[in-house]
């Protein structure tokens, strides 16, 4: 579902997102005015995997994820996107892609047309440049999923998504630091690439060492360097 909207609700979103920087407000007002808002139910799919490419979109409530699905139905969940982030950085290769993005929880975007962003770098090459930055950085993100996928224990795996995701949305607060969205055991599985019977398992040792508790899907991280320690260990 998706509905058109006035410039100046998201031109902050447009003026703070590195893609465009650089690029004077006047023109981002002007490119705010193409915008839509879209919404999507848990399960949705944003992008599927060989579609091309039209839409770039601004996640504004909710949590989307990037993740792979074999012919066989099996998924790997590569990482989870929640509100401030953009999608559709490898918009200027109109080749289609090869994952799939869907919402894991009810959620808003801003979708604004690919052919405009393509346009707007088309005047301003230092769009290019930020756009490639962009990529180059999902591209490192990406090859260190696969290193931890390919050559570390389960354990190591989950305490680095966990890591990963307390890093970039962890509020700190009394007792330690508590990630900003829920998370269910089945979602650390998918996102760590494990059974959920072998996750939870280890979810309670590590409550009882004091190092993560969790309470209604949200989890506190009470002890940084224990579960640090726990995400090296493949490579002692």
């Amino acid at each position: 579902m998706s509905k058109q909207i006035g410039p100046n609700r998201h031109l902050t979103a447009l003026v703070g997102c590195p893609w465009f920087k650089g690029v004077d407000e006047s023109e981002l007002s002007v490119l705010s005015q193409h915008a839509t808002t879209k919404t999507y139910q848990t399960g949705d799919f944003i992008y599927r995997p060989g579609e091309k490419k039209t839409l770039v979109y601004h996640v504004l409530g909710g949590r989307v994820r990037r993740s792979i699905t074999s012919s066989e139905g099996q998924e790997l969940s590569l990482v989870d996107l929640v509100a401030g982030e953009w999608i559709g950085d490898a918009i200027a290769n109109d080749r289609p892609l090869h994952l799939d993005i869907r919402a894991v929880e009810p959620s808003e975007l801003l979708a604004i047309p690919g052919s405009l962003v393509v346009a707007m770098a088309d005047r301003h090459l230092e769009v290019y440049r930020n756009l490639y930055h962009a990529q180059t950085v999902i591209s490192r993100d990406l090859l260190m999923v696969a290193e931890v996928l390919a050559f570390a224990p389960l354990r190591s795996r989950l305490a680095e998504r966990i890591l990963d995701l307390a890093e970039k949305h962890g509020q700190v607060v009394e007792g330690g630091t508590c990630i900003a969205h829920s998370l269910s055991q089945n979602d650390l599985a998918l996102l760590s690439f494990g059974s959920r019977p072998r996750v939870n398992r280890i979810l309670k040792e590590w409550a009882d060492r004091g190092i993560l508790v969790s309470d209604s899907k949200r989890y506190l991280v009470k002890d940084f360097d224990a579960l640090r320690q726990e995400s090296t260990q493949h490579y002692s």
